[in-house]
């Protein structure tokens, strides 16, 4: 199988590692599930340091779910993004000015839909 494979986009670039595929037959035909490249980087870079652990980074918020209700009360078209619920005013996303009631639209220039997409682009 692939398990284990490469990911790469058409622009050659990795982006993830392929980990498992769901199908009714058995075959290779289905839904693929990979790990995305930032994640591995992340483990691998514990693994050099010697750590047996994988300890994501430190952000300084947290975020809650763009529900359709609190996007229709921010004024919003539709539900995207992760709502900041609280932040350590001397952690990394008080620095930067995060606030509570702010919505994370993109990170590094890539669209953020949700808070599971927020969540896998700060690993």
């Amino acid at each position: 199988g692939n398990s284990g494979g490469a990911l790469i986009n058409m622009g050659g670039q990795l982006v993830g590692i392929n980990t498992a595929i769901y199908s009714r037959s058995g075959g290779s035909i289905g839904i693929g599930f990979a790990i995305p490249a930032n994640m591995v980087r992340a483990f691998a870079d514990a693994a050099k340091a010697g750590l047996d652990f994988f300890e994501r980074p430190y952000v300084g918020a947290e975020f809650e779910a763009v529900t359709p209700q609190i996007a229709e009360s921010l004024g919003m078209e539709k539900p995207t993004g992760a709502l900041v619920s609280s932040v350590d005013a001397a952690g990394p996303a008080g620095k930067v000015g995060l606030k509570p009631g702010d919505v994370v639209l993109s990170l590094n220039n890539t669209p953020v839909e949700s808070i599971e997409a927020l969540d896998y682009r700060m690993a």
